[in-house]
């Protein structure tokens, strides 16, 4: 994760933002309505010095504090952000190439428990996208479940209602795809998969 890059397209914007990284969650703002700093909440403490000294460097106010982003009205209560950033913590298929160990280390039931963990994450998620925000839902894997299935089927829910998928344009075909994918290839990067949904006014 490059620490900078999530915090440089928010620059100059006066919009609040969610991220969830795996295990953790992070949010940053740089509204101060409320009165009080931006916060953050991470269970890694190297990834929140790294997140810390980059909103730092990049104009924003931020605190380190841990929680279980499965429960974020527990950690935020009823507040709100324009956007929200899920980088769910999914089976890493798509970085086989970088970590062969995954394939030794997957149980035949590790991709279901996976996608449970998904639809918990984006049902906590939904409620905290404030009208016309952005919930962006990132995996590094190439299975359906975790992907394109996992959104979906929380569409399908009742929090998922409330949200309308932001088409995908690709320049090199002229077309527009429900959500963003890479594939794995000989020589090529990892594979990445991106729905953005936005929450209805």
């Amino acid at each position: 994760m490059n620490a900078k890059n999530i915090f440089r397209n928010m620059r100059g914007l006066a919009m609040s933002a969610l991220l969830l990284i795996p295990a953790a969650f992070v949010s940053c703002s740089d509204d101060d309505t409320e009165g009080g700093s931006p916060y953050f909440r991470l269970e890694n403490t190297v990834v929140s010095s790294k997140l810390v000294t980059a909103s730092s460097d990049l104009g924003f106010d931020a605190e380190a504090i841990i929680g279980d982003a499965t429960d974020l009205d527990a950690l935020v209560g009823e507040r709100t952000f324009d956007r929200v950033f899920i980088d769910s913590p999914c089976t890493g298929l798509g970085t086989l190439r970088r970590h062969a160990d995954i394939r030794w280390r997957l149980r035949p039931e590790t991709i279901a428990e996976s996608a449970e963990l998904d639809a918990r994450l984006l049902e906590s998620a939904a409620s905290h996208v404030a009208p016309g925000g952005i919930l962006a839902y990132a995996t590094c894997t190439v299975t359906h479940e975790e992907n394109a299935d996992a959104v979906e089927a929380f569409l399908a829910t009742e929090a998922g209602a409330a949200f309308e998928v932001v088409p995908c344009r690709n320049p090199d075909l002229d077309i527009e795809l429900p959500f963003f994918s890479t594939v794995l290839e000989p020589d090529g990067p990892d594979a990445h998969f991106l729905a953005l949904l936005r929450r209805k006014a």
